[in-house]
């Protein structure tokens, strides 16, 4: 898959991330983004650093090696942390919306 969340907002991002989820429930996919966000929840996480694997493992693991991707994640994800929570809120309070 190429990066869908390139060019959206933080809240459809989210709808798509949720949508994303469901549909590639017990499957395999490779997933191309420059967004955290995007790939936090893969099974498996594989970083490139000038064409080559830098590192690899799960969210959790890449974290705790505080290598490539935690330096990523720090930059990226940190920063818009207040935007992605308050996404994440309005997209949940919508589910609960009636569809019109």
């Amino acid at each position: 898959m190429d990066d869908s969340t390139s060019s959206v907002d933080v809240e459809t991002e989210y709808e798509i991330q949720q949508a994303l989820r469901a549909l590639l429930k017990n499957r395999t996919a490779f997933v191309i983004t420059q967004r955290v966000s995007t790939i936090r929840n893969a099974d498996k996480i594989v970083v490139l650093e000038k064409g080559e694997i830098a590192e690899d493992g799960t969210h959790e693991t890449l974290m705790a090696k505080k290598g490539v991707y935690y330096q990523i994640y720090q930059t990226l994800y940190e920063t818009q942390k207040p935007i992605v929570e308050t996404a994440s809120e309005r997209a949940s309070s919508k589910q609960g919306e009636p569809k019109q």
